[in-house]
């Protein structure tokens, strides 16, 4: 199960930020295939490379260098802002975020999966937050069970400046 909310897209600009990382212009997140074909990968997605795209390389290149400073810094101004007051206590998170990119025609995720299972090894007790940086609908969102094992996957609907917790 998931919750969605909303957050000020001025204060925590990701999608800008992430439009700087790959040199488009404003707006430009819904298209990034065509606006940076050249990152689209050759051959179809499998479990075994969806994660290793050449939008996934550019994107976490950029983490590991200053020219992702400032999509760090609104990371961690989310976190501190809008997740942090959530807990009221300590907590351990992730120091970069994951990053996703659904390729027109392919899948982001090509598993049916929960994140504690033996393929992802999360913890049970684990919290995701996910950030809407285009509008997700249908087959282009994250598909979630009411629990873990179930197999009642449903889409997650999100707008840009949206968030769930699951």
């Amino acid at each position: 199960m998931s919750v969605i909310s909303t957050y000020d897209t001025d204060n925590y600009n990701f999608c800008g930020e992430v439009e700087k990382i790959f040199g488009v212009p404003q707006g430009g997140l819904h298209n990034l295939h065509e606006l940076r074909s050249d990152l689209m990968p050759p051959d179809k997605l499998n479990f075994d490379n969806e994660t290793r795209t050449d939008f996934h390389s550019t994107f976490y290149g950029a983490l590991n260098s200053d020219k992702g400073d400032d999509v760090k810094a609104v990371y961690e101004a989310f976190i501190t802002n809008v997740v942090a007051p959530m807990f009221g206590r300590s907590f351990v998170y992730q120091t970069f975020p994951s990053f996703r990119v659904h390729i027109p025609n392919d899948q982001a995720i090509h598993k049916w999966h929960h994140d504690s299972d033996e393929n992802h090894n999360h913890p049970d007790w684990e919290i995701n937050f996910q950030v809407a940086l285009t509008k997700m609908w249908d087959s282009n969102a994250m598909w979630l069970e009411s629990v873990p094992g179930l197999g009642d996957f449903k889409p997650v609907e999100m707008e840009v400046g949206d968030y769930t917790i699951f």
